[in-house]
C-alpha cells in the first residue's frame, strides 16, 4: 500500500505543479522542482494581496472619477478614500469559505486522480479506508517537516535579535559613544535582517501551502473514488431489482 501511495501523491503533485524537466536526471530535476514547488505555494500565498490590490485600484479608480463628477473635494474625497480602503480588505479578510477553499485544487484534477486511484488496485470501500489512513501518515509525516522549518525560522529571528542587541552593547562600550559608527557596524547586518526574514518566511510558508493542496486533492480524489462505488452500487442494486 504504501508503494500506491507514493505513485499517487506523485501524480497529485504532478497534476497541481506539472511535470517540471521531465527530460533532466532526477538529481537536478528534484533541485529545480523543489524551488518550482515553492514558487507556487508563493503564488498562492500572494493570491489573497493581489486580490485586495486589483479591488483596491479599481474602486479608488471609481472614488476619483466620482470626485470629479460631482466636483467634490475635502471631507467627501477621504470618505471616499477610506471606503475604498476598507472595503477590499473586508471582502479579502472575511472572504466567504467557497472562494479560497478550494483555490487549488479543480474537478478536472479531482477526476483525473480519482482515475489513477481506481487504476492502482482501490477499488473497494474497505481498500479505499486503508489507503486513507496511509495517506493520513505521509501527511504528518510533511506536517512534522512543515513545524521543523517553523521553528528553524522562530530560531533564526531569536538568534538575529540577540546578535543585533549584541553588536549594540559591543558598539556602545567602545570608548566614547560614536553615532555614525553605531550606524556603520548596524546597517548592514539590519538590512540583511530586514531583507531575508520576510523571504525566508514566505518559503516556509509557501512549502507549506503547497503540501496541504496535494493531500487536499488526494483526500478529496478519495471521496471521488468513494462516490463512484456508492453510485455503481446503487446501479447495480436497482438493475437486480428490474430483473
Amino acid at each position: 500500500m504504501s508503494k500506491e501511495a507514493k505513485i499517487i501523491i506523485m501524480h497529485a503533485e504532478e497534476l497541481l505543479f506539472g511535470r517540471v524537466m521531465a527530460g533532466m536526471p532526477d538529481l537536478i530535476r528534484n533541485f529545480f522542482t523543489g524551488f518550482y514547488y515553492i514558487a507556487i505555494g508563493v503564488e498562492r500565498f500572494f493570491l489573497p494581496i493581489m486580490k485586495f490590490i486589483k479591488m483596491l485600484i479599481a474602486l479608488l479608480i471609481l472614488a476619483a472619477l466620482i470626485s470629479f463628477y460631482f466636483n467634490q473635494e475635502g471631507d467627501f474625497k477621504r470618505v471616499l478614500i477610506f471606503f475604498s480602503i476598507i472595503i477590499p480588505i473586508s471582502l479579502v479578510v472575511f472572504a466567504r469559505p467557497n472562494t479560497y477553499c478550494f483555490d487549488m485544487v479543480s474537478s478536472k484534477q479531482i477526476s483525473e486522480l480519482a482515475d489513477v486511484i481506481q487504476a492502482n488496485g482501490m477499488k473497494l470501500d474497505y481498500e479505499l479506508t486503508i489507503f486513507r489512513e496511509v495517506i493520513e501518515l505521509a501527511k504528518n509525516r510533511v506536517e512534522q517537516r512543515n513545524k521543523h522549518y517553523y521553528w528553524l525560522f522562530v530560531t533564526y529571528v531569536g538568534s538575529c535579535i540577540f546578535m543585533l542587541d549584541l553588536i549594540a552593547k559591543f558598539t556602545f562600550k567602545i570608548g566614547e559613544f560614536d553615532l555614525q559608527a553605531f550606524i556603520d557596524a548596524m546597517s548592514l547586518p539590519v538590512i540583511l535582517f530586514l531583507l531575508f526574514t520576510p523571504i525566508f518566511f514566505v518559503s516556509v510558508h509557501s512549502y507549506k501551502k503547497a503540501n496541504d493542496a496535494v493531500f487536499q486533492l488526494i483526500k478529496l480524489s478519495i471521496c471521488e473514488v468513494q462516490y463512484r462505488i456508492f453510485k455503481q452500487s446503487a446501479t447495480n442494486k436497482r438493475k437486480k431489482r428490474c430483473a
